[in-house]
């Protein structure tokens, strides 16, 4: 399997946001909304702020990105008992 630098790249990057996304999580949870140094950190690691670089779309964003934290810590709170099949299954055919 060859790899190019932008597929390298790409992944490292997305690995690097998992924990800052925890944390956005995490402040969601907490303070009711995720920080702007979090958010800074977030795009930062996706490539930089682009066009959030505006405070007007830039508080958007923080609106939208507490709004999907909150979102996935309901998810993830949500018990799923053990004898529930999953939704979707993938097979080898």
């Amino acid at each position: 399997m060859e790899t190019s630098r932008r597929s390298f790249a790409a992944l490292l990057g997305a690995m690097a946001t998992a924990p800052l996304w925890d944390q956005a999580v995490a402040e969601a949870q907490t303070r009711g909304t995720v920080t702007a140094d979090t958010l800074r950190a977030l795009l930062d690691a996706q490539g930089g702020a682009g066009i959030f670089a505006d405070p007007a779309r830039f508080a958007e964003l923080q609106s939208a990105v507490t709004r999907s934290a909150i979102t996935v810590a309901a998810l993830r709170a949500f018990d799923v008992p053990a004898d529930v099949p999953p939704a979707v299954m993938f097979s080898r055919s």
